[in-house]
């Protein structure tokens, strides 16, 4: 179960002053300097925990601080990288977004139903790859349209997250790129998805895509996941 924490800074001195502080370190990480933000935040926040979230134990305002630095980390990166992916997404057509959508869509159906299937599915690292895949879903009260879905969707087919699409975005441009005015007899999937692996706003998404599980899910774990998502999505 998830919970909100929230602290209103209206007519509160401390908390304003504790904004501030906050505000000052997020715009050192918006020029990117990424490190130097780590080292004044966790030189800051965690050390005053409770003061930043007053009416928690020491053990549990601790862990909030760093989680929310993480959050704020990963915050940047999706806005720095949604300017980008804007322009990016402008060389696929209107029909090629559409059809990414469905597959994306399939690609974590035919997962997850595979996990569901396996003697194993109730073990905790399993729990937490089914919790991803359902976070990759499109909330119910999202109102993005889908529209390839939504036609030919009989209540089977999955709508796929934001941040998912966009993953699944930057493996569709990287494919076309690497098939583009070549005559190819064979298509390397493991170079195409060996790269995406690597790729920073690939796993900027995926740390946002972590966030959002309603599960802890390890770092081997959400890898794990990325490649098989990208393995079946390059050879569907």
């Amino acid at each position: 179960m998830k919970h909100i924490y929230i602290l209103s800074v209206s007519g509160n001195l401390a908390a304003k002053e504790q904004f501030a502080q906050i505000n000052t370190l997020y715009t050192s990480l918006r020029k990117g300097k990424v490190g130097k933000f780590y080292s004044k935040y966790f030189a800051l926040v965690p050390l005053r925990a409770l003061k930043y979230f007053p009416g928690l134990s020491s053990e549990l305002s601790v862990l909030l601080a760093t989680r929310v630095a993480d959050k704020i980390a990963t915050f940047s990166k999706h806005r720095d990288f949604t300017a980008k992916t804007t322009d990016v997404a402008k060389d696929l057509t209107e029909n090629e977004i559409a059809a990414l959508q469905y597959l994306g869509g399939y690609v974590l159906f035919a997962l997850n139903k595979r996990i569901r299937k396996s003697r194993k599915w109730n073990t905790l690292s399993q729990q937490q790859v089914l919790s991803m895949f359902q976070a990759g879903k499109q909330s119910d009260v999202a109102s993005t349209d889908q529209k390839l879905v939504d036609t030919v969707n009989r209540g089977g087919l999955w709508r796929i997250s934001y941040v998912v699409e966009q993953i699944f975005t930057i493996a569709e441009l990287h494919f076309k790129e690497k098939l583009s005015g070549r005559h190819l007899t064979k298509i390397d999937k493991d170079d195409i998805v060996g790269n995406l692996e690597k790729n920073h706003e690939v796993n900027a998404l995926l740390a946002e895509w972590v966030c959002s599980s309603e599960l802890e899910v390890s770092k081997d774990i959400s890898a794990d996941i990325l490649h098989q998502v990208l393995v079946l999505y390059v050879t569907v």
